[in-house]
């Protein structure tokens, strides 16, 4: 999945304001395109992401924000606004690839569906209920669905960028048992379950935009509400400061 990884990060270095142009951070690091692999960088033992993406199918990068760990209250709205859009296309990157459901010639869910596309990293199973969801950079690949007492089906899969405003449709596929004389094919679910399914993933992902945004938004607003209380502060001192000099003068 290197090129896939590579895909995501680079998608989020550049959507902010200078992640991309790997320029001194710290130290003498530089990363070419603001990223790096991570055991290129330095090896860590026992890490969640390798854990994650071996055990759990999941894919995660990791975003350096800066050298300092605990950075000044008064650095944070600036973190805000360069990682806000870089969030924003890290979640619609969450759409980048391909997905389906798997089932049989009478519609019935087929049970451990393997999917194994060489060309873009380790293997992944389906759900229990035959949905599957393969994160993929832009590319040809080809992808073998396989399960035990099925015929393997070969599909030959072209991923787009991906587009909000034009999703594609869901790859469904069906699968034959060993006994059966047709050969496997493509499963064109009706337009009602098509549309179903569609709606069910638009939900989610709103969900997650609605929450994301919440949450930058309130960050703000309690940001701008220090930095008002700072302000207000300042100048409190400043004018008991001009009091007592005038008080001196006197």
């Amino acid at each position: 999945d290197d090129n896939t990884f590579v895909y995501l990060a680079s998608s989020y270095a550049k959507a902010h304001p200078t992640m991309y142009k790997g320029e001194r951070i710290c130290d003498d690091d530089r990363f070419v395109g603001g990223i790096s692999n991570g055991a290129h960088w330095y090896s860590l033992n026992g890490g969640m992401q390798d854990w994650n993406y071996l055990q759990c199918q999941t894919m995660e990068i990791t975003i350096e924000m800066g050298c300092n760990k605990y950075p000044m209250e008064n650095e944070l709205l600036q973190k805000y606004y360069d990682h806000y859009i870089p969030l924003i296309e890290h979640v619609k990157n969450s759409r980048q690839g391909f997905w389906g459901k798997v089932t049989d010639s009478s519609g019935s869910v087929v049970n451990n569906v393997v999917l194994v596309a060489p060309d873009i990293g380790i293997n992944i199973t389906a759900r229990a209920d035959g949905q599957y969801w393969r994160v993929a950079a832009p590319g040809n690949y080809e992808v073998t669905f396989s399960a035990n007492g099925y015929q393997s089906h070969v599909h030959h899969v072209k991923v787009d960028p991906v587009n909000w405003a034009a999703l594609p449709d869901p790859l469904n596929v069906m699968l034959l048992m060993t006994n059966d004389e047709v050969t496997n094919h493509v499963d064109t679910l009706d337009l009602e379950s098509r549309t179903e399914m569609l709606t069910r993933r638009y939900l989610v992902v709103g969900a997650v935009l609605v929450v994301v945004l919440a949450g930058c938004m309130l960050l703000g607003l309690w940001l701008r509400k220090k930095k008002r209380e700072e302000e207000k502060k300042r100048k409190d001192i400043e004018y008991r400061g001009l009091i007592e000099e005038g008080s001196d003068s006197e």
